[in-house]
């Protein structure tokens, strides 16, 4: 991430393309450290500034190591950050349009576009699905339907539930498990929408 912050986007990834190249270790197991780096980079420097001009150019090859993982990476937030579907509608119609058609240099960069469109279409579904369980979950627990008087300790049990499972679906590699904002930030965001 030092390199990303300090050099850009294009420098991150060409030191990432050369330790997959020299590193099998590393090449075998890249393709969610490069997901995280392209998080990153739109987390960074926003949609556009995440490709760092390299759209349309030789340099465009670099969205494609590690089977596109930060091509992928930053369709799915821009995606995912959409406020409903007629949003989501109009920004992959925008990325079709400003991203994978300028991928036609690329060997299956128009493909691995369209394929991290689809990345973000089920990101969008699936938070907002999860989103919309956990409030259904929280209004059984504390309506009576359970017929019983522990609402506080039937909410506890599904969000362990739910936070186990989040974190369960991540790595060590990806994920600290000794910093709690993710677990604050999805209670805000379900806060925020209850």
């Amino acid at each position: 991430r030092t390199v990303l912050d300090s050099d850009g986007p294009r420098s991150a990834l060409l030191e990432t393309s050369a330790l997959i190249d020299a590193r099998t270790d590393v090449a075998r197991s890249c393709h969610p450290v490069v997901h995280s780096l392209g998080h990153a980079a739109y987390e960074t420097f926003g949609f556009d500034g995440a490709f760092d001009g390299m759209l349309g150019t030789d340099d465009a090859r670099l969205l494609r190591i590690c089977n596109a993982a930060y091509l992928h990476g930053i369709i799915e937030l821009r995606l995912d950050s959409a406020t409903d579907e007629t949003e989501l509608g109009a920004e992959a119609a925008r990325i079709e349009r400003d991203v994978c058609q300028k991928l036609t240099n690329v060997d299956m960069g128009v493909w691995e576009c369209r394929h991290g469109i689809g990345h973000g279409v089920v990101q969008f579904v699936r938070n907002r699905s999860d989103l919309a369980a956990l409030k259904r979950a929280v209004e059984i627990c504390g309506d009576g339907t359970l017929g019983g008087s522990y609402a506080s300790s039937c909410e506890n049990g599904l969000w362990m539930d739910h936070f186990a499972s989040v974190r369960m679906s991540l790595t060590s590699d990806t994920f600290d498990f000794d910093d709690a904002s993710p677990t604050v930030t999805n209670c805000d965001a379900y806060a925020n929408h209850r």
